[in-house]
């Protein structure tokens, strides 16, 4: 069955504030409300936009105290529970984290909503974050950044994997207002510094923890299975294919993943380039993921993960 959580706390105490979910003490509850999501996630140099939630048939009180939520943070899950015969509960989790930056209630006829827009809470130019990188001369750009997060963002983790060589031969301090502006500046110095086909350095924010990386992690690799996907992979640019699955929140940014192999059936008068193995067969590496549903729209497409998989040379 479809699942979601929308957890929505206090930042200073921890404290839930407000939550909707369908699935309560172990069970589906096929009385929840009617949620509508689009949450995208991506790192911080690839402008994606902001995440947007909707819930139908709150209350009144829920509309009169909307703005109060304001600055809350906020943990949407999603994916399935048990229930349908394809359903895989372990695929569900956590979606997305982060910032209420605003919420309103609208009242149209007999119908009440609570419309949610999220950021990541790390830094805007109305609402700027300490993120200053002092990059001395012969220091590797790892340490420097490194460095900054535990300054601009105590009591978050880090992981940091990137290349050895990105070192400059004079200081480079700069003062950043967030971190989307930081990220766009690191990924262009760094493809100057290694050249060629260097896709540079890239960072990205899941629950509350920085992964900053420039090569896909092959470590545990995804194996999708078909009956997770939607559709066929489709091309989306040049080394690039998009893939719709059933929502699933173990995927993330810079994952590496294995379609499953071709089931094309051979004939006669099969093409020669298509008798053996499909294009879409292989190796990528996650570039983007897009989260969309709508509870309680019953066709297929309404409850999907859509993740844009780079080809690994």
């Amino acid at each position: 069955m479809r699942y979601y959580d929308i957890l929505i706390s206090d930042p200073d105490t921890g404290s839930t504030v407000r939550q909707y979910t369908s699935y309560k003490n172990g069970k589906s509850d096929p009385n929840a409300l009617l949620v509508e999501m689009d949450l995208p996630v991506a790192p911080f140099n690839t402008p994606y936009g902001n995440a947007f939630a909707r819930v139908w048939g709150i209350t009144r009180n829920d509309i009169s105290q909307a703005t109060d939520l304001n600055g809350k943070r906020i943990t949407i899950s999603g994916g399935m529970q048990k229930g349908l015969p394809l359903a895989n509960p372990a695929q569900s989790g956590v979606l997305v984290q982060g910032v209420i930056q605003q919420a309103f209630g609208n009242w149209i006829g007999v119908d009440m909503t609570l419309d949610i827009v999220i950021s990541t809470g790390t830094g805007s130019s109305v609402a700027p974050r300490n993120i200053v990188l002092d990059w001395k001369a012969g220091t590797p750009l790892s340490q420097a950044i490194a460095s900054m997060l535990s300054a601009a963002f105590p009591g978050y983790q880090q992981q940091i994997s990137i290349d050895s060589r990105l070192i400059l031969a004079s200081d480079d301090p700069g003062y950043y207002e967030s971190m989307e502006q930081f990220a766009a500046y690191i990924n262009g110095l760094s493809k100057s510094i290694i050249g060629g086909t260097y896709g540079g350095v890239s960072i990205y924010l899941r629950e509350k923890t920085f992964f900053v990386y420039d090569a896909p992690d092959s470590t545990k690799p995804h194996q999708l299975q078909y009956q997770d996907m939607i559709g066929q992979p489709t091309w989306k640019n040049p080394g690039q294919i998009q893939v719709t699955l059933v929502m699933r929140a173990d995927l993330s940014i810079n994952d590496y993943v294995k379609l499953p192999p071709s089931i094309i059936t051979t004939t006669a008068n099969a093409l020669p380039a298509y008798r053996k193995k499909s294009i879409f067969d292989g190796a990528y590496q996650v570039a983007a993921i897009r989260h969309v549903g709508n509870s309680r729209q019953p066709d297929k497409e309404s409850w999907v993960t859509v993740i844009d998989l780079n080809l690994i040379a």
